[in-house]
């Protein structure tokens, strides 16, 4: 798929899902055919590449190569989604584009309408010292909402603050749960948890968690408690 800078007038609504945390990319892929794909939207795969400022890699030009990787990386991904999904190659359009997250985010879907950003995440890293931290924080300085991390848990990030939707606790890790509350004051972000109500939870009390005292539901398809509970809230407002 060719871009123009400044997908502006793109019709529609477009879901970008960044496959720069490659563990988590097939992650997110799922999440945006299953809770954010319609007759209306388009999903655009997106993975960047930088050349390292340092080492060996000064003494030439080695973006050609970077370059070939990540389209490799997403032709991978993209396969994986319509072979799991039944889709068309035409329903899945890929860019691979040179640059820091942020800034390239900002250049070429800074006035993109309708806009969805999502990013999957490897659960069994930590977040302390876990490069996928810095993709998701240049996503939020990018300004993009909303942003949907996904994992075993997902956490959606939009202008009104974060919610974290988590089936249990345990898809939950404290290192990702004290990441969120670093972004949330370093932004001014109310942050608002909907989980299963559990004892002994790690989580706050308070107005800013609701503790639901429902089953998430049965589980199929790689459909895991956090995804549950954000389709059961995703219903309710639509009832309401």
């Amino acid at each position: 798929m060719r871009l123009r800078k400044k997908e502006s007038n793109a019709k529609g609504r477009t879901v970008l899902v960044l496959a720069d945390c490659l563990h988590g990319a097939m992650a997110a892929g799922r999440f945006a055919v299953r809770n954010l794909r319609d007759s209306d939207s388009r999903i655009l795969l997106l993975q960047t590449y930088r050349k390292p400022g340092y080492g060996q890699s000064m003494l030439r030009d080695i973006s050609p190569i970077l370059e070939k990787v990540a389209k490799a990386e997403l032709t991978e991904l993209k396969n994986q989604m319509m072979k799991e999904f039944d889709l068309s190659a035409g329903s899945i359009g890929k860019a691979t584009l040179e640059g820091d997250i942020r800034t390239v985010l900002k250049n070429w879907f800074g006035n993109t309408p309708g806009l969805s950003v999502v990013v999957g995440s490897d659960p069994r890293l930590s977040y302390r010292s876990f490069p996928c931290r810095k993709v998701i924080e240049a996503v939020v300085e990018s300004g993009l909402t909303p942003v949907f991390v996904v994992s075993d848990s997902i956490t959606l990030i939009d202008r009104e603050g974060i919610t974290l939707f988590a089936g249990e606790e345990k898809e939950v890790s404290s290192d990702y749960f004290d990441f969120l509350k670093e972004i949330s004051g370093k932004y001014e972000l109310r942050m608002t948890i909907i989980t299963v109500d559990s004892e002994n939870s790690f989580f706050p009390s308070g107005d800013t968690t609701l503790h639901l005292s429902v089953d998430p539901g049965s589980r199929s398809d790689n459909i895991t408690g956090g995804e549950m509970i954000f389709r059961k809230e995703v219903e309710k407002m639509q009832a309401g």
